[in-house]
């Protein structure tokens, strides 16, 4: 076994997050092989190789507004000889004096650099009189997006609907990508199986399984196991056979009903990560049972939500092959104060809200504890403190992360 594992719930003896994130991915290997999957079915996938433009755009020189092409610098007014829709180029060229109405998106025939916007122009029996800026004004010029052949998303990009525009624009139909990550999500606990009145609903198998889902890896539901540790070995067992992750959350404090480290090791696994120096979330536990890796979280579902996206999102983007997008954290203004023991990561939920000179400002959310789904529903981001944070007063800059850019596909 990992000597991580032996490690005390101290927080002295505690591994950082980045510590805990360093332990584990050469741990686990990525998923081997590379599908070609059509361009529509791609969204959330990882690439495996870059994609290149099949095109060029614009294909050639257009119009970016209605108007009137010509040549700049011919002397009005200007003589209208025809007409350039978008879709039907006019054919022939332009001699000097000469202009054509043309749509946006219209191809600028021979002989035209430049268009005049139809409400600058003024059409009289002798001609158009025409209006520009300069030479090439309202003109895009062909391959000013990208040229046939350049590289529009690198190896370990994720696509987006963005990504998905970008490509079909280039006249990609098909593109390569790893294998998505097959992931058994499940929930542990008496509370959650019983009909009494102290039973709870099962609020984390859901929201774990919507957020790996919507990165487009694939879920198996295996629903929720009783408080015991031969029930839990089996089911561990079996689903590090054929899944990539398991993600479970409870059963990993120092209670006599917490079985999730005792179960790891029946199954011949090891645990890598025993707690972490985080609040909320402490109890976090990482580990491997064959090539599956073992994501262990906290029951309550605030910490559980806070410790996936601050723990499970990295390791599963280093899994998946992706490439870590950019830091999320920016520096705003905090309306309250904070304080906090040195020596643990701590992450508030707050609200973002635009001061009154329009910059961001948080504020805090009514109750903040490790079980309070409210306050999860209510925030929309996390306040970073690091480990040697002592906390802040009102009007202190603090780190800020969105939930929208902590959870982005």
């Amino acid at each position: 076994m990992n000597a991580i594992a032996a490690l005390s719930c101290e927080i002295s003896g505690l591994p950082t997050v980045d510590e805990a994130l360093a332990l584990t991915p050469w741990q686990c290997p990525p998923p081997a092989g590379i599908a070609q999957v059509p361009l529509a079915a791609a969204l959330g996938r990882v690439l495996a190789e870059g994609a290149h433009a099949l095109a060029t755009v614009p294909p050639c020189d257009r119009s970016a507004m209605d108007g009137y092409t010509y040549r700049f610098g011919d002397p009005a007014p200007l003589r209208l000889v025809g007409a350039a829709p978008a879709g039907a180029p006019h054919t022939g060229s332009i001699a000097a004096g000469e202009c054509i109405t043309i749509a946006t998106g219209g191809a600028l025939p021979e002989g035209c650099d430049t268009v005049a916007l139809r409400e600058h122009c003024i059409v009289t029996a002798h001609g158009v009189q025409v209006k520009a800026k300069g030479a090439g004004a309202n003109v895009r010029r062909r391959g000013e997006d990208f040229h046939a052949g350049d590289l529009l998303a690198a190896a370990g990009t994720r696509i987006t609907s963005r990504h998905i525009a970008l490509l079909a624009a280039a006249g990609v139909l098909h593109v390569c990508v790893r294998p998505a990550l097959q992931i058994a999500v499940l929930s542990i606990g008496d509370e959650l199986l019983g009909s009494s009145a102290d039973a709870i609903h099962d609020a984390n198998r859901p929201m774990l399984a919507a957020l790996c889902a919507a990165r487009g890896h694939g879920i198996s539901d295996l629903g929720i196991l009783p408080d015991s540790r031969s029930q839990l070995t089996a089911a561990l067992r079996q689903a590090a056979a054929d899944h990539d992750v398991i993600i479970l959350s409870a059963g990993t404090s120092a209670g006599d009903g917490d079985h999730v480290h005792g179960a790891l090791l029946d199954c011949g696994g090891q645990l890598f990560v025993s707690g972490v120096a985080i609040r909320p979330g402490k109890p976090v536990s990482l580990g491997r049972i064959g090539s599956a890796l073992v994501l262990a979280l906290p029951g309550n579902p605030a910490a559980a939500y806070v410790t996936f996206l601050v723990l499970g999102m990295p390791l599963l983007r280093r899994l998946a092959g992706e490439t870590p997008p950019p830091q999320s954290w920016q520096r705003v203004t905090a309306t309250f104060s904070h304080r906090k023991k040195p020596g643990l990561r701590e992450y508030l939920r707050v609200r973002s809200t635009p001061g009154a000179d329009g910059t961001l400002r948080i504020v805090p959310c009514r109750d903040d504890g490790p079980a309070m789904l409210t306050s999860l529903a209510e925030a929309d981001g996390l306040v970073m403190l690091a480990e040697e944070d002592i906390g802040f007063d009102a009007g202190n800059a603090v780190l800020f992360a969105s939930f929208h850019a902590l959870e982005a596909i």
